[in-house]
């Protein structure tokens, strides 16, 4: 059981992507499985599986080969976890300010689709019976039809559509940590 090249090192976007794929979660349910083996294990358990892996060999030189590949094995282990868990606290830290603009930008844009929601009801309430309060204010004719000019929604409910696909883009950014999810200029802080 030589490890026979050095483990390598995953960097912090490829550790984004294997959380985001579900690959960590995997290992990490792996790291439970050999954990809860390890804490089953006997003495007599280990020298067996040192003599099958070293069938030729005494008792205790079988066991000082299994020692060590094992204590290799968990050396390199545990050097490349540190490593990539580094690189991986360093990618959340390069996002950081991405993360706290998209937040920030979600809750904005989360008041400016309430205040569209309820400019839209106010023009919706004040057409309700307009013609008939200007005609009875003495308007009528091309007078009354320019002051009684329809509301129209379709520039706010435009503004509303583009704000709610920012918004999903954001908070899908917000879930997966994937710049390319982010909307179309929005600006990455470094």
């Amino acid at each position: 059981m030589k490890i026979q090249n050095t483990l390598p090192t995953i960097d912090g976007p490829t550790m984004m992507e294997l959380s985001r794929s579900g690959v960590l979660a995997e290992a990490n349910e792996v790291r439970k499985t050999i954990q809860r083996a390890v804490g089953e294990l006997n003495p007599a358990g280990v020298v067996s599986l040192a003599l099958s892996l070293n069938p030729d060999e005494p008792p205790a030189s079988a066991l000082a080969k299994v020692k060590a590949s094992i204590g290799e094995a968990l050396t390199a282990l545990a050097a490349a976890g540190t490593t990539s868990g580094d690189a991986h606290r360093a990618e959340h830290q390069r996002f950081a300010g991405t993360v706290e603009a998209a937040a920030h930008r979600t809750l904005e844009i989360a008041g400016k689709l309430a205040s569209i929601k309820a400019r839209i009801r106010s023009g919706e309430h004040s057409q309700n019976g307009k013609r008939d309060r200007l005609r009875a204010a003495g308007l009528d004719g091309e007078e009354l039809d320019r002051a009684a000019v329809p509301f129209d929604a379709t520039v706010l409910n435009a503004e509303h559509a583009k704000l709610v696909e920012e918004q999903n883009a954001l908070e899908t950014f917000l879930r997966s940590r994937d710049p390319r999810h982010l909307p179309e200029g929005f600006e990455v802080s470094p």
